[in-house]
């Protein structure tokens, strides 16, 4: 991935103009769905484009209403190096997506039943992009596009994979000194900080009703199934689970946007939302469970067995896991601070 012919460059926007009228003509059969929404919500005057990377952060641009429909028609250009940036938005050159290969732009075209209302925003709509690449195809670094090759090859060999994501976040002040640690956030109710984390308590979820009934009306709106929401273990700390849905890309589609419900709720409630892996030295850090179940071709999970340890095919499931969990963790514990979880009695994973 490492060199790229010019006409793809930066440098050259043209990007071969019997390409992209190729493209043009391949992606333009949403457009209708742009038409009617338009026409649906007459009070909506600009948009997020979408465009998640590696670690799930959404990259994108805002445009106004009278733009929409060009970008159904013809793209919009944002640079590959998108999915060559780490968590802090630095560009890491040893992708060979960033400067060193001339960080070039290439068309992005609307996802399908993707575009949302964005509740919590005045007047404003939402829309995820798809990458394409030079050859005409989904653009191959698009993490979403690898995930879409695995749920081919497991369709390939006959299974299909359920999936229910559940994300861990804590609340703390949204403002602070430079020296100062993050601290818990106080209930919008009670204007109380938690000082110790009550797993399970419904008071606790009281406290924050406000901020979780604002959630549930913003997910609803955007399609994304919450199914239930409790207190976790650290002071003010939750967590938020998600149904199952027969779709891999819809659940992960799903976590994505959840997580960027959560920390807007939380900026209007004057506090931030941190879904980092150790925020808080003493405490139990975040984590996402992600639960999965694996139909055959006759829909019949094939990790039940007769009992509870389970079938066969569970236990080389788990066995295969374990085997590959140290090429793993570039996935599972991507960052510095993933490590800092890491450590006994603190409800993370240290028996691998």
């Amino acid at each position: 991935c490492k060199y790229f012919p010019s006409q793809f460059r930066k440098t050259d926007k043209t990007y071969s103009s019997v390409t992209l009228q190729k493209v043009v003509r391949m992606k333009t059969e949403n457009i209708s769905e742009a038409e009617k929404f338009l026409k649906q919500n007459q009070d909506i005057e600009e948009f997020d484009l979408l465009l998640p990377d590696m670690n799930g952060v959404l990259r994108g641009k805002r445009i106004l209403r009278e733009n929409l429909l060009s970008i159904y028609q013809k793209g919009l250009y944002l640079p590959v190096s998108v999915f060559g940036l780490d968590v802090t938005g630095e560009t890491m050159e040893e992708t060979g997506l960033g400067f060193k290969s001339g960080d070039m732009d290439y068309p992005c075209f609307p996802l399908e039943h993707t575009l949302k209302v964005v509740p919590w925003q005045k007047a404003r709509g939402q829309l995820m992009l798809k990458m394409f690449g030079q050859d005409e195809a989904p653009f191959y670094g698009n993490p979403r596009e690898v995930l879409k090759s695995v749920c081919q090859k497991m369709a390939d060999a006959g299974f299909k994979a359920v999936v229910a994501v559940e994300m861990e976040f804590f609340l703390t002040d949204l403002k602070r000194r430079p020296w100062q640690s993050p601290r818990p956030a106080r209930s919008p109710e009670s204007g109380q900080r938690e000082n110790e984390g009550l797993l399970y308590s419904l008071a606790s979820l009281d406290d924050y009703n406000s901020f979780f009934q604002e959630i549930s009306a913003a997910a609803e709106k955007q399609d994304i199934p919450i199914y239930t929401a409790l207190s976790e273990l650290s002071p003010g700390q939750f967590e938020i689970n998600l149904h199952h849905v027969p779709d891999v890309l819809d659940a992960c589609d799903h976590a994505v946007m959840l997580k960027r419900i959560i920390r807007s709720i939380a900026n209007i409630h004057k506090m931030e939302a941190t879904f980092m892996p150790k925020i808080f030295p003493d405490q139990p850090g975040n984590g996402m469970h992600v639960h999965l179940s694996l139909l055959d071709s006759k829909g019949e999970n094939v990790f039940q067995g007769s009992d509870s340890s389970g079938s066969p095919e569970l236990r080389y499931a788990v066995e295969g896991l374990r085997e590959v969990m140290k090429e793993s963790m570039l996935i599972c514990a991507p960052h510095a601070n993933s490590y800092h979880r890491f450590q006994n009695d603190s409800c993370a994973p240290v028996n691998m």
